[in-house]
């Protein structure tokens, strides 16, 4: 079986009552709660989140048979050792790792983002030194995680600083710890220069940090006058027969997540995925 989830903020954006509804009556029992995106009005600063407010959020998802899948924390500068905002975002991010268990969670997930403190594509994200940068504070944000009991998932983008299966290698085996795992999305390391090999992108990420891989991000995506464009899952390119060859093989039940997926294309994203994993 197949744990298909999504992400809370594709479906309701108002509070996480609605949000619990909502996402209950679209069957869906994980998800990727991002409390300032799926919460209106919450301030996305550090001491905001209490254990008061946890166990309310908690209990709220569990009275619809909702729990969570990634605690959603997207930070853009881990590779901006001077950016004002830097303390900041870090503190909110290690405020969820405080609570992940009290909000029923376990995984904390971020990109690495830009060198660029606008978060804009940089050409210096792919340098070593920006990688040097982002390492140390991953290492940081999962000191915290050892002590909280709770996990740092880190998620690849062509365009940030962690950009493909060998970066990710690179900070795995630079941080060697329990607490820190991979968000894996194969549309995230595919782009319109390599689509064509994308099975071999997809074997490298398994055979580098296979073990390491916590959570799969499903969305697909077309090439549209040259340049790659993301759609719903099941609606572009992604081999999705391969990658769930592979999951059901070494990752039985393992939480995919969609993304690029709205209420109305929902259920056909997730008939599509169900459908190819149970004919494997």
């Amino acid at each position: 079986m197949l744990n298909i989830g999504a992400r809370a903020h594709d479906y309701c954006t108002s509070g996480i009552a609605d949000t619990a509804r909502t996402i209950s009556s679209y069957n869906f029992s994980r998800i990727q709660l991002a409390l300032t995106k799926s919460i209106k009005g919450f301030d996305g600063k550090p001491g905001v989140i209490t254990p008061g407010f946890s166990v309310f959020v908690r209990n709220t998802l569990a009275a619809e048979n909702i729990s969570i899948a990634v605690l959603g924390c997207y930070i853009n500068n881990l590779a901006q050792p001077d950016s004002p905002k830097r303390k900041v975002s870090f503190e909110f991010f290690k405020d969820h790792l405080q609570y992940a268990k009290d909000l029923g969670a376990s995984l904390v997930g971020t990109e690495t983002g830009s060198v660029g403190t606008d978060g804009s594509i940089d050409y210096d994200n792919h340098s070593d030194k920006a990688l040097r940068v982002a390492i140390e504070s991953i290492a940081e944000l999962v000191a915290t995680a050892e002590k909280c009991g709770s996990i740092v998932g880190v998620e690849a983008v062509t365009t940030h600083v962690v950009n493909s299966p060998v970066r990710m290698k690179k900070v795995l085996d630079e941080i060697d710890s329990r607490n820190l795992k991979v968000i894996f999305d194969p549309v995230n390391v595919i782009d319109e220069t390599n689509y064509m090999q994308q099975e071999k992108i997809i074997d490298s990420a398994f055979e580098l940090f296979g073990e390491k891989i916590a959570i799969i991000h499903s969305k697909d995506f077309k090439i549209e006058n040259g340049k790659m464009v993301t759609v719903p899952t099941g609606k572009g390119l992604l081999n999705y027969k391969y990658l769930l060859g592979i999951l059901k093989k070494s990752k039985p039940h393992i939480d995919v997540l969609l993304e690029n997926s709205i209420p109305e294309t929902s259920h056909e994203c997730v008939k599509f995925l169900s459908s190819i994993y149970e004919s494997i």
